[in-house]
């Protein structure tokens, strides 16, 4: 398998989980009146935790690049090699919304959007990041997916 890595769409994938778990977290307890309803208690946790993973492989993957790359193209170091180089990423912090009195039809809107997102987020990571390594991710991925998918039908 070859291995690819597009940071920007990787990072635009990072902040879009983050995001998505925000979503989750402020409508995924609203709007339940049973206890034998299903929960989305842990799913944003679940989502920030893939996001670290995903973010840890991309970091990975790019460290090697550059050492390789620097161990191929310089057979010997010289005094003008920088010590260290730095990679900015545009991460950004996901906003956490507190609601109250929504109906259970917006809850239900906001997490099928919610659904939405993190399905595309998970389709473009798959054409972003590519290593035998995200394997499982995109497996955890995928389950987080189908879970939030069957919490909104169970509303319908």
């Amino acid at each position: 398998m070859k291995i690819t890595c597009h940071p920007d769409d990787v990072v635009w994938v990072i902040n879009e989980l983050h995001a998505v778990a925000e979503a989750v977290r402020t409508y995924g307890d609203l709007g339940r009146t049973g206890v034998d309803q299903p929960r989305l208690e842990g799913l944003p946790t679940q989502l920030y935790l893939l996001a670290a993973a995903v973010e840890a492989q991309m970091r990975a993957l790019l460290h090697t690049d550059q050492l390789c790359a620097s161990r191929l193209f310089r057979a010997l170091p010289s005094l003008d090699d920088p010590p260290r180089s730095v990679m900015h990423f545009d991460l950004t912090a996901a906003d956490t919304v507190v609601v109250s009195a929504v109906s259970t039809e917006i809850c239900i809107a906001e997490l099928s959007d919610a659904h939405q997102r993190l399905i595309a987020a998970t389709k473009r990571l798959r054409t972003s990041l590519q290593s035998q390594a995200m394997a499982p991710l995109y497996e955890s991925l995928d389950n987080e997916a189908e879970q939030l998918r069957l919490f909104v039908a169970a509303f319908a």
